[in-house]
């Protein structure tokens, strides 16, 4: 459905209904929808054009893409060891296996009012931190397993299980974790 039939269909519905929006549906529905959303305008934005988009954009998009993209080969390395470590090891060792899904989702490329080089983006996007997220998790189950001790200076970004290692330098309370594993 064409952007403007949706607006006209909308504004249809809304005049049958009995309450209106500020300013009254029917005549300023367009602007009323405008305000609330607006990724929707009146006409379709350049932006929804990968021609417009890449004739807008600087030199410096070009010249950085294939750096960005060169990231991918790793990601797909680590995605793939990352992978067949917990395989490997963590049945051996008792350590519940990490549920990938949970961490790699890419569903942003479905969203309509994107080009398509704006939905590869997104997909990117979304595969690389959802594998640095789900890699983060292997590597937290993997420190709880072998090293629950907390460091002598807090890092800024702690995973959720560091709350229960031992403090630094508290032997007895390292022991007393190891002996509950």
């Amino acid at each position: 459905m064409e952007r403007n039939a949706f607006i006209n269909f909308l504004s249809n519905v809304s005049s049958r209904l009995p309450i209106q929006a500020e300013g009254g549906f029917p005549g300023a529905f367009g602007q009323w929808f405008e305000k609330d959303l607006p990724w929707i305008r009146t006409e379709w934005p350049d932006r929804f054009s990968v021609p417009a988009s890449l004739r807008e954009s600087r030199i410096w998009l070009f010249l950085t893409a294939p750096v960005i993209w060169s990231v991918s080969i790793p990601l797909l390395l680590l995605d793939l060891m990352a992978t067949l470590y917990q395989t490997i090891c963590f049945p051996v060792y008792g350590i519940p296996t990490v549920d990938r899904s949970e961490f790699v989702i890419m569903d942003r490329h479905k969203l309509a009012y994107l080009n398509w080089l704006e939905k590869l983006n997104c997909v990117y996007c979304g595969y690389g931190n959802g594998v640095l997220a789900y890699v983060r998790e292997i590597a937290s189950r993997t420190e709880e397993r072998w090293c629950p001790i907390k460091h002598a200076k807090t890092p800024r970004d702690t995973h959720p299980r560091y709350i229960h290692f031992a403090e630094y330098g508290d032997e007895k309370d390292y022991l007393d974790k190891k002996s509950k594993q």
